[in-house]
């Protein structure tokens, strides 16, 4: 599910960022770009991440941030950041943030395969150093490809 989400162009690696916010508008930059979610999405993953810091970061230096469907999703997606220098969040367990992988669904239920996969997927420690240490996108597709079952 995830694998086939993701293309080239939802995937960025080393991104220079600011702070939380700022890495969250970036990724969010990404779905507004690719046509899937409103600019008002990407103000409601900010606002989520700004009222429960802690609730988006999902695993050591991984966050996910996302909002409510009515902010403004067109359709179920997501997108992969990594950044250069990891930013804290708010989590004190698993801060700093190294990697986001933003999500979007246009309804309560549409996103459950998705969000099963990121769970399956981001549950192997190794795996996610991987993602965290790819050094360009095609690396990090191809990591997802074979951890989550998709094909080229």
């Amino acid at each position: 599910m995830l694998y086939e989400l993701l293309s080239q162009n939802l995937v960025r690696v080393n991104v220079k960022t600011a702070d939380r916010e700022d890495a969250i508008r970036k990724v969010g930059a990404m779905m507004v770009e690719n046509g899937f979610v409103e600019p008002s999405y990407v103000d409601g993953m900010c606002k989520v991440a700004a009222e429960m810091p802690g609730y988006i970061v999902i695993t050591d230096g991984v966050a996910m941030p996302h909002a409510r469907p009515e902010c403004g999703a067109k359709k179920v997606c997501a997108a992969l950041m990594t950044l250069e220098k990891p930013v804290p969040f708010g989590n004190e367990a698993h801060d700093p943030v190294k990697l986001l992988i933003a999500i979007a669904a246009v309804d309560n239920s549409s996103h459950i395969d998705l969000i099963q996969n990121i769970a399956t997927i981001f549950d192997c420690e190794e795996v996610v150093e991987q993602l965290k240490n790819s050094k360009t996108e095609q690396e990090i597709l191809k990591i997802i490809r074979e951890n989550a079952g998709g094909n080229e």
